[in-house]
């Protein structure tokens, strides 16, 4: 049986990843898909990608940044957005 994963989880993950490097000083993170989906789900046979993919799509909208990839239908383990921190 999956394990339930909510959107909150994933929008969590990526603030506090965010957070952390802007308090390390970086002026911009790179965020992939399949990254987030990792830190978040501990199980190779649960795919929450949509929900990681929803969290990198909201906080691009809030920060800026630039989509360095993406598919078609933008939920896919391969996106990647680089966020602004400063």
């Amino acid at each position: 049986m999956d394990k339930m994963y909510t959107q909150a989880q994933f929008d969590s993950a990526l603030l506090n990843l965010l957070v952390k490097m802007r308090n390390q000083g970086k002026e911009y993170v790179t965020v992939i898909s399949k990254d987030l989906h990792d830190l978040v789900v501990n199980e190779t046979s649960c795919n929450r990608m949509p929900m990681a993919c929803n969290a990198m799509w909201k906080f691009h909208k809030i920060m800026g940044g630039a989509v360095i990839s993406t598919t078609n239908k933008n939920k896919s383990s391969t996106i990647k957005i680089e966020y602004n921190l400063v």
